[in-house]
């Protein structure tokens, strides 16, 4: 019975993770505007320019900064004619 009840709990254990271990770090982001044809920045929290393109497009962007660290992105949109946007 005891031998058991530990192969139960040592497997239990192996099986059990988080999730954040164990999920996808790239996600695709979608990025649009009104109207199209924007130019469009993606800016890392460090301010390196990661991506540049326009508007409409999608971009892959990495979730995390570093171990158990989310990142964080600037986007920002110009156009001619238009006042530039930041998020």
């Amino acid at each position: 019975m005891y031998i058991k009840l530990t192969s139960i709990i040592v497997c239990l254990s192996l099986f059990s993770s988080c999730a954040s271990i164990v999920s996808k770090s790239d996600y695709p982001v979608s990025l649009s505007s009104s109207p199209d044809g924007a130019t469009v920045k993606v800016l890392d929290h460090n301010g390196q320019q990661v991506f540049s393109g326009t508007t409409p497009t999608t971009v892959t962007l990495n979730a995390k900064k570093g171990f158990f660290s989310g990142a964080s992105y600037q986007v920002i949109f110009s156009k001619p004619g238009h006042d530039q946007t930041s998020a």
